[in-house]
């Protein structure tokens, strides 16, 4: 037996296990052309009695009729009946046992013995109530051959039996009715010039199915006569039906009134039971059927569909070599595209996060305040926008700041202490701007520092706009402004400039004084003429005791000796030279060397809305801050003070509007 068969057997018995008897059936038999439609139901429990609902012939438009009685019935199943010609019946012994493990015998068997030409989905197997050896009961097979085309058939039955189950069937009604012994009945498709017959004995039981010449009537009942007489000398029945000229099924009067009366809605006349003889008998074997006789009832036009769950699936793909091949195929490939869809859609999520920030930036345009004065007024006004455009320029260019800044320190001279240079304010322009603003010793200085500047090849394009004289020997007050061409560039500045090998120490005070600084102690030196005559910048360097103020370590381009106060400490040589007398003076009060009070700031004069309208951004912020700080002061008067404020405001608005056209000085 093949394991195909073995298979199929398996899966059928499993489809009757799961499949509940039915209680009302429509059962359709085809005669010479006529179908004989037949609705029953169980009239007990168990099935083994029915009743008849309706019976009708249909010469017609089937398909209607039976929408119709479907509707009206609402049965569990429809059956169409296979004729004796379309079907291959074989009965066989099977032992005795429970239900499913004769249903599992009877659907191996009919794999086994029925024609090996014959689909396995159209091959069933089952118990009949036909006589038995001791210890095992008969199982009829049966098969539907492929060339009954079931697309003739002008209803969609929901499964299909043969007549031979039918006939059986008509026998035990007959019996359990009242007929006793041996009897026959026979089915004649005259029209197919088939004859199939059963009967049943006392201990034995004969089924045939003959094909014959249906042309010639005569010849046909002749063929029949041989039939019935050969199946009663089997079955040992002293008589059997004869055959009937127009008689579809040849039945007994015995048994045909012993069926009227166990079957509610059967009338007893041979004219019915030609029309519904055959049908009757099936649905009373679909209401009575257990689980060994339900695969009678379950002939499929096409294979059956096996459900299985995803599991059972992948690994019946995986027993074929190309299934497995390719599922590993695509294993890879999903492996190693996954990540970077992941990638991408993760991208495509942030660039919409950042349109639609851009939108947003575009459409509010918030305004963020950078920096503050004195009275706390933005420095400047920036949209989000233009910071964004900043931030970017950052990250794009990565300026170094730190080597930036030593870069431009070692550019301001300090050859000795008497010209130094101090830087007041820095700002650096993104991406390549700079601007210097300080206080030098001397006018001479600031073209030096600018030169500087413009030969160590980190700067280039330095300028000095503006240059002030604070008056009174306190030095120059000057503005320089340069591009940054290559910021990771190593300046060249000469050799006295470069501190790594003399640093600002030795360079103010010598070394004498660098070593004392080296050691950690504070420079003291005197910065005006002492009390004993010894000229401007003779100095004696001298070490401060613990009890003394402790002044800052020199550094940059200031001198030592500045502590925290801003102030300077001043040691000048007594007659003798032992004893020295400190005396402090501030170095830089509001920009000036003078020792004095810092003198009020001017009053600005009145500006127009067209000066005013003509000014760069720096030029008003410059202006504004000159205006505000003007009006800060005390003992101005009011109409004065009115003026500066309305032109503080003024020229704050035309700094923003400056910085939008992108004006500047």
């Amino acid at each position: 037996m093949s394991s195909r068969s073995d298979s199929t057997s398996s899966k059928r018995s499993a489809s009757s296990k799961g499949s509940p008897r039915a209680r009302r059936v429509l059962v359709a038999h085809q005669r010479s052309g006529v179908w004989g439609l037949l609705v029953a139901e169980a009239a007990s429990p168990d099935g083994r009695k029915a009743r008849v609902l309706e019976a009708t012939t249909v010469s017609g438009d089937l398909a209607s009729v039976v929408t119709e009685m479907t509707e009206r019935h609402r049965p569990d199943a429809t059956i169409g009946v296979l004729t004796s010609g379309d079907a291959v019946c074989r009965a066989v012994e099977v032992p005795e046992g429970h239900d499913a493990e004769l249903a599992d015998a009877s659907a191996l068997l009919a794999d086994a013995e029925l024609p090996p030409s014959i689909s396995s989905y159209r091959k069933v197997g089952g118990t009949v109530p036909l006589p038995a050896s001791p210890g095992f009961r008969t199982a009829l097979l049966v098969g539907w051959p492929d060339r009954s085309d079931p697309a003739d058939q002008p209803v969609p039955w929901t499964s299909w039996s043969a007549e031979m189950v039918g006939l059986a069937e008509l026998l035990l009604v007959a019996r359990v009715g009242g007929a006793g012994g041996p009897r026959a009945v026979a089915s004649l498709d005259r029209q197919n010039g088939c004859i199939g017959a059963v009967g049943a004995g006392v201990d034995a039981y004969a089924i045939r199915t003959v094909l014959e010449d249906a042309s010639e009537p005569e010849s046909f009942e002749d063929a029949a006569d041989r039939c019935l007489r050969g199946l009663g000398q089997k079955i040992n029945a002293g008589s059997v039906p004869a055959a009937g000229l127009n008689r579809s099924l040849l039945l007994d009067a015995d048994s045909r009134s012993a069926i009227a009366t166990s079957v509610a809605g059967a009338r007893d006349d041979n004219e019915w039971f030609d029309s519904f003889g055959v049908a009757l008998g099936v649905a009373c074997a679909a209401l009575r059927s257990g689980l060994a006789s339900a695969a009678l009832f379950d002939l499929r036009t096409t294979p059956p569909t096996v459900k299985r769950g995803g599991v059972e699936r992948v690994l019946l793909a995986l027993q074929r070599p190309r299934s497995a091949a390719a599922l590993l195929a695509a294993g890879l490939v999903l492996a190693l595209l996954l990540p970077l869809l992941i990638s991408y859609l993760h991208l495509n999520g942030l660039r919409s996060r950042i349109a639609e920030a851009e939108s947003f930036l575009a459409e509010s345009a918030p305004v963020i305040a950078v920096g503050s004065d004195e009275d706390g007024e933005p420095l400047a006004v920036l949209t989000l926008k233009e910071q964004l455009a900043l931030y970017s320029e950052l990250d794009r260019t990565r300026l170094p700041m730190a080597k930036l800044l030593a870069d431009l320190s070692a550019g301001l001279p300090a050859t000795d202490r008497d010209r130094l240079t101090l830087v007041r304010d820095l700002e650096i322009i993104a991406p390549e701007q700079f601007k210097v603003r300080g206080i030098a010793d001397s006018l001479s200085l600031v073209p030096s520092m600018t030169r500087l500047l413009n030969e160590s090849s980190v700067f280039a394009s330095v300028t000095t706009p503006t240059t002030q004289s604070l008056g009174d020997g306190a030095g120059v007050e000057f503005t320089l402004e340069g591009l940054i061409s290559r910021p990771f560039f190593t300046p060249r500045y000469p050799a006295d400039v470069n501190y790594a090998e003399r640093n600002l120490a030795e360079k103010i005070y010598g070394e004498e004084g660098a070593e004392v600084w080296r050691r950690g102690a504070p420079i003291v030196s005197a910065i005006t003429r002492t009390e004993s005559g010894l000229p401007r910048g003779a100095s004696t360097p001298r070490t401060v005791s613990s009890t003394d103020r402790t002044p800052t370590r020199p550094s940059g381009g200031s001198s030592s000796g500045t502590d925290a106060g801003g102030g300077t400490e001043v040691a000048s040589a007594g007659s003798s030279g032992s004893e020295a007398r400190t005396e402090r003076r501030d170095m830089f009060q509001g920009g000036s060397r003078s020792g004095g009070e810092e003198a009020p700031p001017p009053i600005p004069e009145a500006l127009t809305d067209d000066q005013i309208a003509a000014l760069g951004q720096q030029e008003a912020m410059r202006e504004m801050v000159n205006r505000r700080r003007a009006s800060g002061q005390e003992g101005i008067a009011d109409d004065v003070k009115r003026r500066l404020d309305e032109e503080v405001t003024k020229l704050r608005n035309r700094a923003r509007e400056a910085q939008q056209e992108g004006g500047g000085e």
